[in-house]
């Protein structure tokens, strides 16, 4: 990276940091904080549980101030080159706009990249704790068990089995329709469907009327039917009524967020269920990009010879943040409830920012 690279993208950085620690004081105070509080309170929680509260939010609250932080280290730090005349004075010495600026893009895509891990690793796991202790403290009643259910084994670490279900029973401890899909290496190489599954102690369950499909390297299946097989899945009927209440789509990783809507599709389970999980898996990459399009936005609007307080770029980036969050809000309900593709409902206030960033762009390099 050049001299000029380096110092270009450091005064982004070090404004982003700041940000960070703004928004996400901010949001932490206003919400979280409160609540873990009211809980301590009123229902006389140990107190190391009313942390536990605080700290599964930090993942959560951090993976939406990404992209604040990046437009208010943006405008902070671009601002402050061209308030100084340094801007004008690296133009003077040949460099485009378009040159000035790359670090600065180059930064919001690092960002992006680092809130798409936040939001496949650590997220899911953050808000699945959040509610499994709310649950115990009594904050959240258990919900109505939705349609499918979705189990993932083990809970930790590299994932093994996939088991997708219709429904479940708990009079006969029997769930019906299930999916069993086996991973090596992050990979499906078998699968075994079935009309339903009936729990036979130890683990184990009897699936009923079903076939057993081997993926091989290339995609290509073989299939296989049978009458009864017995399988374990490492679930009891006690684990499967637990899992039933928290699969949500939020909580799960790509790759079972993806073979949760292959079940979906191939089930032909339509409707509100599968528009909110397929709205979900676009929202897990359009999110995070969104600190890149803050950045391409940001960084024209910082190109001005007035100065750029801290008052201002934080005012500027509050009335952009809640333009593309209502933006993204009210397309995201939309899609969720069958109204607009999810595709659209997920990437429309992208599209936007991004049509607006680059025309912010072309009129400053003229």
């Amino acid at each position: 990276m050049r001299l000029l690279d380096r110092y270009v993208f450091m005064e982004a950085l070090a404004p982003f940091a700041f940000g960070m620690a703004a928004f996400n004081g901010i949001l932490f105070a206003s919400d979280p904080l409160r609540k873990a509080i009211v809980v301590f309170v009123e229902n006389h929680v140990p107190v190391q549980e009313a942390v536990l509260l605080l700290l599964y939010r930090v993942p959560i609250i951090m993976a939406m101030t990404f992209p604040m932080a990046m437009l208010l280290g943006t405008l902070l730090g671009v601002g402050r080159l061209s308030s100084d005349n340094e801007a004008a004075a690296m133009f003077a010495g040949g460099a485009s706009v378009h040159r000035l600026l790359v670090p600065v893009w180059v930064l919001g895509l690092l960002i992006s990249a680092v809130a798409f891990g936040f939001n496949e690793r650590l997220v899911p796991q953050a808000l699945a704790a959040q509610d499994a202790l709310l649950l115990r403290i009594g904050q959240r009643a258990a919900e109505k068990p939705q349609q499918t259910i979705v189990m993932r084994h083990p809970k930790e670490g590299a994932l093994e089995q996939l088991i997708v279900a219709q429904r479940y029973q708990d009079e006969t401890q029997t769930l019906f329709r299930p999916d069993v899909y086996f991973y090596r290496s992050g990979k499906v190489y078998m699968i075994v469907s079935a009309e339903r599954a009936v729990w036979r102690q130890q683990r184990s369950w009897r699936f009923e009327d079903g076939f057993i499909q081997t993926v091989g390297e290339k995609g290509h299946t073989i299939s296989s039917g049978f009458t009864e097989a017995v399988q374990n899945l490492g679930k009891s009927p006690e684990q499967v009524k637990e899992d039933q209440r928290r699969a949500a789509p939020q909580q799960m990783r790509l790759a079972e967020l993806r073979t949760y809507i292959g079940y979906l599709q191939r089930r032909a389970t339509a409707g509100i269920e599968l528009a909110t999980a397929q709205v979900e898996l676009n929202n897990r990459y359009a999110v995070p990009l969104s600190s890149f399009l803050f950045a391409l936005i940001g960084a024209p609007l910082a190109l001005r010879p007035q100065r750029t307080t801290t008052a201002i770029a934080f005012g500027t980036s509050v009335v952009i943040i809640f333009v593309y969050y209502l933006i993204w809000y009210n397309a995201s309900w939309l899609g969720n409830n069958g109204r607009l593709s999810p595709v659209l409902a997920s990437w429309l206030s992208n599209a936007i920012m991004a049509v607006v960033g680059v025309t912010l762009t072309v009129r400053r390099a003229r």
